[in-house]
């Protein structure tokens, strides 16, 4: 097993959004759905090159460790 961490793209840039990359976020496990089949946003190769985030292949598993309460 193997545990990585990632990190959000800055939302501040444009340039970074919007692109063919699905982002995977809490609010795409809405209504307890185990599985997600697609992303309510997705960033450009700009914005996986520029942040600490890792790319997952279909059937792995994310937890989120980071989120607010409520």
């Amino acid at each position: 097993m193997q545990i990585i961490g990632g990190g959000t793209p800055k939302t501040a840039v444009e340039e970074y959004w919007n692109g063919s990359i699905p982002w995977l976020s809490v609010v795409d496990f809405g209504n307890y759905n185990k599985f997600v089949e697609k992303t309510e946003k997705k960033i450009t190769t700009l914005g996986l090159k520029n942040s600490s985030t890792k790319l997952l292949k279909e059937g792995q598993i994310i937890i989120s460790a980071r989120g607010t309460v409520g």
